[in-house]
């Protein structure tokens, strides 16, 4: 990528007369970047190839969160004259991409695949192919999610950061146009002229580290399963007889064969010859491996915002495992869902329709739901609307909605006829 070229294609876009002048902000990051990729500073396929696929616990926590967002229920509806909600109907376009977005998935596999792709690494790029024919011409008939670690943002300049995107796995490169995918991402603070914080930060890069960590921890966990526990060094007893290179290559292979690895386990064998055990290395437990995946583990939970209880092995109480439960679904779930609905409503680009997603019958919500609707029955000083707005509802457009209506079995006191005064007894009359 010449340096040259960036700035002649800078050059070119600020003279330009049909060009509209861009904003400061655009000049100052994306003027050298017109047709040309955003460079990734980090590798997202290491997060795939390192965290989610070689590591349980990073694995444990994307399986657990997207998992869980992926049993809400999306609908479509239109809105009419009155502002009331419609919901599609089972044979519109919209329900039938809903319900299959594509040939290889279904509606909780393809929410399951977007909700895994932003965990993992920061992106989803989701690609939509349009109808050319027939009564649904120009509506998206199906939706795939694009390899994030794979993908580069093609530069469009100071007046158009974004020209479109490139997939590229081993020596296929396909080019797709900006309005083909829509591209939504976690917030990244590295802002640099290389377009980096047109990327999403993958909560596996604050990780990294521990990820790291407690690969190598597991790794020398298996290392000393294999050898049988602590290493050492062979040795004659017997200073003025030391042992052979023929000698030592023969015990050697005996120690391969007859001691080390799983299937010689605490098994005992002899041998005729005068030799002693030197330790020179420690157990998992004197290294404290065990107590270090442990710690890593519980730092990946927090990470992720995930109570480390829903991983642990050891028993907890209903009550705390219930409050993490909600907690999962309200602080995580929740505004990951948030993104991945605002994506999907972006990619269909249609004025008259939006998509909701539901989550009313998660159990974890239940309790929450109904003490919800018992408060906002005697709440008397908000309209309905607001109230709806409270349960995560969207507002109608009736009017009605927007007024103030209370219990009809309550009057104001001073409407009340009653006498009120007193007898010389001191009663009331």
């Amino acid at each position: 990528m010449a340096i040259f070229d960036r700035v002649k294609a800078a050059y070119n876009g600020l003279v330009n007369p049909t060009q509209q002048v861009a904003n400061k902000l655009y000049q100052a990051v994306y003027s050298f970047f017109s047709g040309y990729f955003y460079t990734l500073t980090t590798s997202k396929k290491t997060y795939v190839d390192s965290g989610y696929r070689s590591n349980s616990t990073v694995y444990s926590l994307v399986k657990l969160i997207a998992g869980k967002g992926a049993n809400a229920h999306l609908k479509a509806v239109k809105f009419d004259a009155k502002g009331n909600e419609v919901e599609m109907p089972r044979t519109s376009w919209i329900a039938k991409l809903l319900k299959k977005p594509n040939e290889f998935e279904k509606q909780q596999q393809f929410i399951e695949a977007c909700l895994s792709w932003l965990l993992i690494t920061g992106d989803l790029y989701l690609y939509k192919v349009v109808a050319q024919t027939g009564t649904d011409k120009g509506k998206v008939i199906r939706w795939y999610t694009l390899p994030s670690q794979y993908v580069q943002i093609i530069g469009g300049g100071m007046f158009d950061p974004i020209e479109g995107y490139k997939l590229i796995i081993g020596d296929q490169e396909v080019k797709f146009s900006k309005d083909e995918v829509t591209h939504i991402k976690y917030f990244n603070p590295n802002w640099d002229i290389s377009g980096s914080q047109l990327y999403g930060q993958s909560p596996l890069e604050a990780a990294l580290k521990t990820i790291q960590s407690s690969n190598e921890a597991t790794n020398a966990k298996i290392r000393a399963f294999i050898n049988g526990g602590m290493h050492g060094l062979l040795s004659s007893k017997d200073p003025n007889q030391q042992l052979t290179i023929e000698e030592i290559s023969q015990l050697n292979g005996i120690i391969e064969n007859r001691i080390t690895g799983t299937d010689n386990t605490k098994k005992i064998s002899a041998t005729s010859g005068m030799v002693e055990y030197t330790q020179i290395g420690m157990s998992p437990a004197d290294l404290e491996i065990l107590k270090s995946l442990e710690f890593d583990s519980q730092e990946l939970c927090r990470v992720f915002g995930v109570d480390p209880i829903l991983l642990s092995v050891e028993s907890a109480s209903y009550n705390n495992k219930l409050e993490a439960y909600k907690s999962l679904v309200n602080n995580v779930v929740v505004p990951l869902l948030n993104l991945f609905q605002d994506c999907l409503n972006e990619s269909i680009n249609d004025a008259e329709i939006e998509i909701f997603y539901n989550i009313s019958h998660f159990p974890e919500l239940q309790e929450d739901l109904k003490q919800q609707v018992d408060a906002l029955k005697g709440a008397d000083w908000l309209t309905l609307n607001e109230k709806r707005e409270m349960m995560n509802k969207e507002p109608l457009k009736d009017a009605l909605m927007d007024k103030i209506y209370i219990s009809t079995s309550l009057v104001p006191l001073e409407e009340i006829n009653v006498d009120m005064s007193l007898n010389n007894n001191g009663d009331f009359e």
